[in-house]
């Protein structure tokens, strides 16, 4: 998975990404992340199918 701006995801909190921020509203600050997704074959050729995924992710405050 890739940032809207190409940078890969990372796994390490060294390497953690910024969120852009969207706009404010009565409960808080509101940020956005938008990703890109794509098959990675392991083995042999990629054939259609389903592409269902799941993405969490945690928020830290500094």
């Amino acid at each position: 998975m890739t940032s809207d701006k190409g940078a890969k995801l990372p796994f390490t909190q060294a390497d953690a990404l910024t969120m852009d921020w969207n706009r404010s509203s009565p409960d808080g600050e509101v940020y956005r992340f938008t990703g890109k997704a794509k098959y990675a074959p392991t083995t042999g050729a990629i054939t259609a199918g389903s592409g269902n995924a799941t993405l969490n992710f945690v928020i830290q405050y500094n």
